[in-house]
């Protein structure tokens, strides 16, 4: 496996996104934190959460599984509820592949995951803010278009992060999947797909995917290169079978 990562602090007065990456003979381990804008501290807690994870791993006397990286989420979660002064709060999208090519994850919030195959783009994991709600209501004909429309502009407000204390929704992997030769997988705040979109992105790795280095750059290029008067901190990690 090879990895490569980048960030951009875009039109922000501070960066905070944080991630890291560690590679041993047993796996790969990668998490990423998206700091929460809208409260104190946000970049003190995407900090923190990557600090636990990583210590975790670090420190580890079982193998890496679904309960293991859920059990290590609630642990931040506690931390950054507890023990950073004033409401912080962070996303997180943490992902481990195995020796096998089992890729594994936790995420709370709407940093992602995708996995990037044969020339397609898909996310594998949801993202809890209001739409997941809104969506669920519409489909289970609780409410109608009108007030589904009605309740959109508050749809991208985050219902589960870290520092909550209790956080209420994640996206474990209960069985791992199976990654396949020449796979990339993308781990990302919003920031990135939200400015670019799915579909560029997709684009961008599907021409770049022989070099990962050159992918990387090309990706953050164009976000970087964004006529958009207001650009978010974005963060990436990608990670090729």
């Amino acid at each position: 496996m090879e990895f490569e990562s980048r960030s951009f602090i875009g039109s922000r007065a501070e960066q905070q996104d944080h991630y890291n990456v560690m590679q041993d003979q047993k796996g790969l381990f990668a998490v990423l934190c998206d700091g929460m804008g809208g409260r104190k501290n946000g970049s003190l807690a995407a900090q923190s959460a990557v600090d636990i994870f990583s210590a975790a791993y670090m420190r580890r006397n079982t193998d890496v599984d679904p309960k293991f990286l859920l059990t290590t989420a609630e642990r931040a979660d506690r931390y950054i509820a507890t023990g950073i002064e004033d409401k912080s709060g962070c996303t997180v999208i943490c992902a481990y592949i195995d020796d096998d090519r089992k890729l594994m994850w936790v995420s709370v919030g709407d940093s992602r995951l995708y996995v990037f195959r044969n020339g397609r783009l898909r996310q594998v994991t949801k993202d809890h803010n209001y739409f997941y709600l809104l969506n669920k209501k519409l489909e289970n004909n609780e409410i109608n278009e009108k007030e589904y429309k009605a309740a959109g502009m508050r749809g991208e407000a985050l219902i589960s992060f870290l520092g909550m204390n209790g956080f209420e929704l994640a996206d474990i992997s209960i069985r791992p999947l199976a990654l396949l030769q020449g796979d990339i997988v993308l781990l990302t705040s919003d920031g990135l797909y939200k400015l670019l979109g799915d579909a560029n992105i997709e684009r961008l790795l599907a021409l770049h995917q022989g070099d990962l280095g050159v992918c990387a750059d090309s990706v953050i290029g164009r976000v970087k290169a964004s006529n958009e008067p207001s650009i978010d901190n974005t963060s990436f990690i990608l990670i090729k079978i």
